[in-house]
């Protein structure tokens, strides 16, 4: 079987999901494709930053916004001291907030939805195909599906296997991070600004590296 769009967007996620919002909004056919079923949840700090709010205004999600917890800028924690940082603006807003990802991306993609765009969701694809001046014109699925392209956005993540086949490296020798994420009640799930420890200590180690740059962003009470 074969199909196709004019243009394909590989991953749902809010990088996928925005650009395929605007395509369509400007009169592309876009198919998103993406090997997850959604909502889905990803490890992740669930923080907003000023520019992110900012693109999401633009998207049309102020007023889904409006209710939600506001920053006014960063503690940094750490070494001893403590220092408040607000958003600087003017550019972007002086918030910034915070959204567990099973909510923001399945948002941020039924907005692509709302826009025409139509969605391939639970299929992974596994190649790309090109054409003899090395454009792509077509991927292929795990289920064998060919699909037709005129343009291609890879948008599913920094370790993307598709990339990877395009020549995209990650840089994993020069950055290289490993996160962990878990939920919890507290009274200060209001504190009105995101909190970063820049060391974490144990018992046996005066400094743990492995684990410097823990962050809290306040999502619920």
């Amino acid at each position: 079987m074969k199909t196709g769009a004019d243009l394909v967007v590989v991953g749902a996620g809010p990088a996928g999901s925005a650009a395929a919002a605007w395509a369509a909004r400007g009169g592309r056919d876009v198919l998103v494709i993406d090997s997850a079923g959604f909502p889905r949840d990803k490890a992740c700090g669930d923080g907003l930053t000023p520019r992110a709010i900012a693109e999401l205004e633009r998207l049309g999600l102020g007023r889904w916004l409006a209710g939600r917890i506001r920053h006014h800028g960063l503690r940094m924690s750490g070494f001893g001291g403590e220092v408040e940082i607000a958003w600087p603006g003017p550019s972007f807003p002086a918030h910034s907030s915070a959204v567990a990802r099973t909510e923001l991306d399945e948002r941020i993609r039924k907005v692509a939805e709302e826009c025409g765009a139509r969605m391939l969701l639970g299929s992974k694809v596994v190649a790309a195909h090109h054409d003899s001046s090395r454009k792509v014109i077509s991927v292929s699925l795990a289920d064998g599906t060919e699909v037709g392209c005129g343009q291609l956005v890879v948008a599913d993540g920094a370790r993307s296997s598709l990339g990877r086949k395009l020549g995209r490296r990650w840089h994993q020798e020069t950055v290289y991070g490993i996160a962990a994420r878990g939920y919890l009640t507290t009274e200060r799930a209001d504190d009105p600004w995101l909190t970063s420890h820049l060391e974490l200590r144990s018992p046996t180690a005066p400094c743990c590296p492995a684990t410097a740059g823990f962050s809290r962003w306040a999502t619920a009470r």
